[in-house]
């Protein structure tokens, strides 16, 4: 049985342990003429009132509209089949004055105070001129094949990650040689500042999507890697490694495999980010209570078939959707590398950033 009735109340109960006091997605943001439009759908911490900013400034919206979506992976919780929030604001022009980018912050009403900054979205506001992917490409790494949400989700995923690497006192253009491992058709790695661009290598499984960026980022440089290692890329060859929705969709042996592949082509010392669905994200997996026990006695489940990449990878049982716990990457990942931080529930505020260094 998928899913929770109320006949499994104490299942639920464990399940919501995952879910953050508060959480929030931005699907969609337009800008018309002076206006921004948003919407998308959020859940305050119990008792608190929401409120929506943009750089600060309050951004009118109306929180509780229906999402029956939620309601069909989040059947625990009773409030996600009313918790869609649409929001604008006049003034775009004003705001925009100085900045690169919009910030949207989901906040608490009286003291307009994120209820947790990490989890804000970013739009830019001056795009690099890059060749855009078409809708398929998209579809195929985010899931959706919507031009905004594309740009959200990467460029957010982007100021995160520069975030991360802040917070070791390292920055992009620090770095002599760069990986995105699994690229896709350049949702992250399009914001990257020209002198880290000119050191970025890409790699993917999906053939398609890597020719697309050879073609479209001559001055980078792009592998078509294999279901499974070992790789074309060279050994310790990259000093920052980043990988964003990559373990997320691998079976358990797999990997392993790609953990080895990883220490093998990072230098010692060099660092690698990369995202895992994590408690957040098993609060919206709409696991079943046997998926469950599985992830809970040992610290790893794959849910089931992901069919994102269908049509585009040879063995279309590969991809998967998988959960990790924090204690089972810090005992596993741990035998490759040094586990620094775990940030829970940054990117795309539902996969959690693990932050690693090569020993």
């Amino acid at each position: 049985m998928n899913g929770v009735t109320g006949q499994d109340k104490g299942f639920g109960e464990l399940l919501m342990r995952g879910q953050p006091a508060s959480v929030w997605c931005l699907d969609t943001l337009v800008i018309e003429g002076d206006r921004v439009v948003v919407d998308g759908w959020a859940l305050a911490p119990p008792g608190a009132k929401a409120a929506l900013t943009v750089n600060g400034v309050r951004l009118p919206a109306v929180f509780g509209g229906p999402r029956p979506d939620l309601g069909r992976v989040m059947a625990f919780d009773e409030r996600a089949p009313n918790a869609g929030f649409r929001g604008e604001l006049e003034g775009a022009t004003g705001l925009a004055a100085g900045c690169n980018s919009l910030e949207l912050q989901f906040c608490d009403d009286a003291t307009l105070r994120p209820f947790n900054a990490a989890h804000g979205f970013y739009w830019p506001l001056s795009p690099p001129g890059h060749p855009f992917p078409d809708a398929e490409r998209r579809r195929r790494v985010h899931g959706d094949a919507r031009q905004e949400g594309f740009v959200i989700s990467g460029y957010s995923t982007y100021r995160k990650l520069s975030a991360a690497l802040a917070d070791e006192s390292r920055a992009w253009e620090g770095f002599e040689s760069l990986l995105d491992w699994g690229c896709g058709c350049g949702r992250v790695f399009r914001y990257l500042p020209g002198k880290a661009l000119s050191r970025l290598t890409g790699a993917d499984i999906d053939t398609d999507n890597v020719d697309w960026c050879r073609r479209s980022f001559p001055g980078s440089r792009f592998h078509a890697v294999p279901l499974l290692p070992p790789s074309p890329l060279p050994g310790a060859g990259f000093d920052l490694v980043f990988g964003i929705s990559v373990f997320t969709h691998l079976r358990e042996a797999a990997q392993h495999a790609w953990l080895g592949e990883l220490a093998r082509i990072t230098r010692r010392g060099g660092l690698v980010l990369a995202t895992i669905h994590g408690p957040a994200a098993g609060v919206r997996a709409n696991l079943s209570s046997e998926q469950w026990d599985a992830w809970a006695a040992t610290g790893f489940v794959a849910t089931g078939l992901s069919f994102d990449l269908r049509g585009a990878i040879a063995d279309e049982s590969y991809y998967v959707n998988s959960l990790h716990t924090h204690a089972y990457v810090r005992r596993e990942w741990g035998q490759h590398f040094e586990v620094l931080r775990i940030l829970d529930c940054t990117i795309a505020n539902h996969q959690d950033l693990v932050v690693m260094r090569r020993r």
